[in-house]
């Protein structure tokens, strides 16, 4: 998304996009596939500098409030699923999950096909180099991403603090 301030603030050449009002001082533009592309690029170019153990966490299932995937059965944003009856798969780039019957809607930005842009971006970006992509099939705000990202970031310090180096997975 790309933050302004009230509506008036947006631009003339985003006004034709997905524009949502926060509240009366925060306006959201959803960003286009050559937008992510290139974010992911800018990322994958900091990521690579960096001198130590370095990962990077992407969650497959959304990565804001605002881009939550539609609930599967349990009438509340999917975050966890704990009360589904079973998980949904991962979807193909450039398909949408198929939600149960009386299933809530996705968020407004929920667009899986522009965050496989923004994911196939930094996966090429950061072929080859010492950064580790894990790939969690879970939402940013999910209490499985949460978990797994906290677990990636203590065994690094552990390594760190060990003196060993992380070998890298991407």
């Amino acid at each position: 998304m790309i933050k302004f301030g009230p509506p008036e603030t947006v631009p003339e050449r985003y006004r034709g996009r997905h524009v949502r009002v926060h509240n009366p001082s925060i306006t959201v533009v959803r960003t286009s596939e050559g937008e992510v592309a290139e974010l992911g690029r800018v990322i994958a170019a900091k990521l690579r500098t960096a001198t130590g153990p370095t990962a990077l966490c992407l969650p497959l299932r959304g990565l804001s409030t605002l881009s939550t995937p539609p609930s599967y059965g349990n009438g509340s944003p999917s975050y966890d699923n704990e009360s589904s009856p079973s998980p949904v798969p991962v979807q193909a780039a450039g398909t949408a999950p198929v939600p149960a019957v009386g299933a809530a809607a996705a968020g407004p930005y929920h667009e899986p096909e522009t965050d496989a842009v923004l994911f196939s971006a930094l996966r090429e970006d950061l072929r080859g180099s010492a950064v580790e992509i894990h790939e969690l099939d879970t939402h940013i705000n999910s209490t499985a991403f949460g978990r797994a990202a906290a677990d990636r970031l203590h065994a690094l310090i552990e390594a760190q603090a060990a003196g060993g180096a992380m070998r890298a997975t991407a």
